[in-house]
């Protein structure tokens, strides 16, 4: 869902001033929740468990499925800075700061 808001720019000196349509994206469910989780995993204090870890990555595989390249880059985000998880795009693999790894599925074995 996308909605619509027209603002006004900073107007220039002597310039007329200019309206220009602004896109404002609201986070699907799915990004939502995961982004939630990862609050909750922060929050506890304890490092995410592989578990944990593999199913935001799948989370983040459908979201990428789907063209939800925006919540696909929020997601890889908050994953990076709240819980020390790096993905390796080209080597197909997710590691820690603590040193475990595992792998990103391929998009195939994600989907029905």
């Amino acid at each position: 869902l996308q909605a619509t808001l027209a603002s006004p720019a900073v107007a220039r000196k002597g310039a007329a001033p200019v309206h220009h349509q602004q896109q404002i994206q609201r986070k699907s469910p799915e990004v939502e929740e995961a982004l939630g989780f990862i609050n909750q995993v922060k929050a506890s204090g304890q490092p995410a468990s592989d578990m944990d870890i593999q199913w935001l990555v799948e989370s983040r595989e459908k979201m990428r499925f789907k063209k939800d390249w925006g919540g696909s880059d929020e997601l890889r985000s908050a994953m990076r800075t709240s819980l020390g998880v790096e993905l390796q795009e080209k080597e197909k693999i997710w590691t820690t700061t603590d040193g475990r790894q595992g792998p990103i599925p391929p998009f195939s074995s994600l989907m029905p």
